[in-house]
């Protein structure tokens, strides 16, 4: 447990204060009976029931009575020389704050847990967070943004004014922020190094990275200068999906985008995730990795895209952080953002065809109204019989704008003729700019005894403000069907 690391390590440490924010995991019961058993120990124990991280720091470092501190925290494990690599760094430097390497472990057992570990400590899952990508690199200091936990001098915490305990998270990095904007440095020093024990659920990590992400945009308000690259990739994941969803509803290529971007994101993903199966000789992984780094940028976006439009107001987060079943049961789950995640990407693929339908019902009325016409005038002008001898790649383009030549399943891309070399057309381009074409298709059928008719023609008719890819002819229905925002006749 942490405490015997801090008791391991190899100077000897004058205090620890431990900080119970109303913990009922007999945490603190624990601690009593360390103190009995250790009392070469000097522990501390301060009882702030509801109080968020940073005004628990806040009231522990107030409370100490030693110049220097280093934070740590109940999922990390320093090595027995953490504390004096730490003390060293900071006089050797000068910084404001010093901190270490994070060697990530799996926090349970199962393949989940091992591939969690893997995700957040890879730069697809951590960006280039040096402290928690750099657990396999040498020795060596170096100037970055931030580090976990951190070590710093009690005068530095007063003369920055504390952790802002208005953040329930990203306290320790606005806090080295303001120490950066100061003058001073926040250094990494690589042989500082802790074992920080990762979530051993995807349910854990998606609400611990969409705490992160909502907390993240309450901090960029403050310290808007903050943001780095590693946070606004993941960040623009899920509006991108949004935007592209809503694009398609307009503009046929908006699918082709949407289905681009996805298809480049788990290429993407993929990639990572063999790549650490490949190292560590275990291809069971690959799917709990791309799962695993999903869930985290998946999560980190949408809750920081929450926060922007609910205008920070939702979720409420309680300042009381008590891990009953009752809290639990009232909190974001986990398994509930998941389906959220879930939800949002199904609609962004599922809901273009039918909200375009809704958004442009007045083209659908008018294209109906004009294809029902050009259905008529061509029957009536015999234009299948005359169609007959054509091939079956012909497609005939009408009025509206420049048609395109469609490259769908059921069309072939072929010569493109005028229909008025065939019919003379009553209708003009509606001010929408709707297309005509009609592509001719000979079919053939077959009577019970198996001998072949003659050859008789099939015209597909369509009419639609954006072209053709988005009209569906898979209704055998000679009336106009609607399909997206096109609509389509089928003509025997």
């Amino acid at each position: 447990m942490l405490l015997d690391a801090i008791r391991s390590q190899e100077i000897s440490v004058l205090e620890v204060i431990i900080v119970d924010t109303g913990s009922t995991d007999g945490t603190m019961e624990i601690v009593d009976r360390y103190q009995q058993q250790f009392s070469d120990l000097r522990l501390g124990r301060l009882s702030h029931p509801g109080a968020g991280i940073a005004e628990a720091m806040n009231r522990g470092i107030a409370a100490a009575e030693g110049e220097v501190i280093v934070r740590l925290d109940g999922h990390s494990r320093p090595r027995p020389d953490y504390v004096g690599r730490a003390l060293d760094a900071l006089r050797d430097t000068g910084a404001a704050v010093v901190g270490g390497v994070w060697e990530i472990v799996p926090g349970g057992a199962g393949r989940v847990a091992e591939a969690i570990a893997w995700a957040v400590a890879h730069p697809i899952g951590a960006g280039n967070a040096a402290y928690r990508t750099a657990r396999r690199t040498g020795g060596g200091r170096t100037e970055v943004d931030t580090v976990p936990f951190g070590c710093f001098r009690k005068t530095t915490w007063e003369a920055l004014g504390g952790f802002d305990e208005r953040l329930l998270t990203n306290e320790d990095y606005e806090f080295n922020y303001r120490a950066r904007s100061s003058g001073s440095a926040v250094v990494l020093d690589a042989d500082i190094r802790c074992t920080y024990f990762a979530r051993s659920t995807l349910a854990d990590l998606a609400r611990q990275y969409f705490r992160y992400g909502w907390w993240k945009l309450e901090m960029l308000k403050r310290h808007p200068r903050s943001l780095r690259w590693r946070q606004a990739l993941p960040g623009a994941l899920v509006p991108i999906f949004v935007c592209l969803g809503a694009a398609s509803l307009i503009w046929p290529a908006g699918r082709l985008l949407l289905g681009g971007f996805a298809l480049a994101y788990a290429a993407i993903l993929s990639v990572a995730a063999v790549q650490v199966a490949r190292q560590q000789g275990r291809w069971d992984l690959v799917w709990p990795l791309m799962a695993a780094f999903a869930v985290v940028h998946g999560s980190w976006s949408t809750g920081f895209t929450t926060n922007i439009v609910s205008l920070g107001r939702w979720p409420r987060w309680p300042r009381q952080r008590r891990a009953t079943v009752k809290d639990r049961q009232r909190g974001f789950s986990g398994v509930r953002l998941l389906q959220a995640l879930a939800g949002i990407l199904v609609l962004a693929v599922l809901a273009p065809p039918g909200v375009a339908t809704l958004v442009n019902r007045s083209r659908i009325d008018r294209a109906q109204e004009a294809v029902r016409g050009l259905a008529e005038v061509l029957r009536a002008t015999g234009l299948v019989d005359r169609a007959r001898g054509q091939a079956a790649d012909d497609v005939l383009g009408g009025p509206g704008n420049a048609p395109e030549a469609p490259g769908v399943r059921q069309w072939v891309d072929g010569r493109v003729g005028s229909l008025t070399d065939y019919v003379s057309l009553p209708i003009r381009s509606d001010p929408w700019g709707n297309r005509y074409m009609v592509n001719i298709g000979v079919t053939r059928t077959r009577e019970a005894d198996g001998a072949s008719t003659e050859p008789s023609a099939l015209l597909v008719l369509s009419a639609g403000p954006n072209g053709l890819v988005e009209t569906r002819y898979a209704a055998p229905a000679v009336s106009a069907v609607v399909g997206g925002d096109d609509v389509g006749a089928r003509i025997e």
